[in-house]
């Protein structure tokens, strides 16, 4: 499947403004795998490295548009399945 970049940034421009902090990081890593996977490109100056301490730092903004009640009710579930995934383990 061939896909130019004037319909990639057709495609881009159509999402919603909140969807366009994930569709930056989808692109954005994607184009570090890339430049990892082949050693001919170089990164841009200031690309954090996937791991590295600037990929954690830019993933963590990635909460900042969730009201409180939302980040409440996620990090419960989060908790509740991480609790029940680890108590229900027979011991070794």
């Amino acid at each position: 499947m061939s896909i130019s970049r004037a319909q990639l940034i057709e495609e881009i421009a159509a999402l919603p403004d909140e969807g366009l902090p994930r569709a930056y990081a989808l692109l954005h890593g994607l184009r570090l795998d890339l430049a990892a996977a082949d050693s001919s490109l170089e990164p841009a100056p200031g690309d954090s490295q996937p791991g590295s301490a600037t990929a954690a730092e830019d993933f963590a903004g990635a909460w900042a548009d969730m009201s409180d009640a939302e980040l409440t009710g996620f990090l419960d579930e989060v908790f509740a399945r991480r609790r029940a995934a680890f108590t229900d383990r027979p011991e070794r």
